[in-house]
């Protein structure tokens, strides 16, 4: 209730995007990568579009019914892509980074509209079967198959495959490697 006493976020009539460019990655020790800043570019320009083409500012109500158009034009991913995109937006407008109160009606606004919960359920079709790894490694080089037989062999990431070195291996009676994983 107290949310719709506080209708409208009168500092914000529509998101300044250039701040994009100041923005840290998750860990805060870098800029963001290209892709991450399209992606809220993209993001930020479909809110402004939004609020232009119905006459609306930056409330509790325009983000709530921004985010319900999103969640039933895509995909629940997408739509989680996007929520979390533009709460970060949000936040980061100066007007709203410097007022405690806002930020806190901000997040409030978030709690309220749900992410989605995304079940992904894993078939036989979704995987190689032992044949067709075999016929993949057939169709590859010497070398590009001893890695697609290796990953397939042990299960492990690209990553964890490259980040393997000699003192991570052993031979006793076969060879047993020590995976560093995630």
């Amino acid at each position: 209730e107290k949310m719709n006493e506080i209708t409208k976020i009168p500092e914000v009539k529509k998101l300044n995007l250039s701040v994009i460019e100041n923005l840290r990655n998750e860990k805060g020790v870098g800029p963001l990568s290209q892709d991450s800043k399209s992606v809220l570019k993209i993001v930020g320009t479909q809110f402004n579009k939004f609020l232009e083409e119905n006459n609306q500012t930056i409330s509790p109500d325009s983000i709530k019914e921004f985010l319900s158009i999103v969640k039933e034009n895509q995909a629940a991913a997408t739509y989680n892509l996007k929520r979390q995109e533009l709460k970060r937006l949000i936040k980061e407008q100066e007007e709203i980074r410097k007022n405690y109160l806002l930020r806190t009606i901000i997040d409030e606004v978030f709690k309220d509209v749900k992410r989605i919960n995304i079940k992904q359920t894993v078939t036989q079709s979704d995987y190689l079967t032992e044949d067709k790894v075999d016929k993949l490694i057939g169709a590859c080089s010497k070398r590009i198959g001893l890695i697609v037989e290796f990953l397939f062999n042990t299960g492990c990431r690209v990553s964890e495959m490259i980040g393997i070195r000699l003192q991570d291996m052993r031979t006793n009676s076969g060879v047993k490697i020590q995976i560093v994983g995630k």
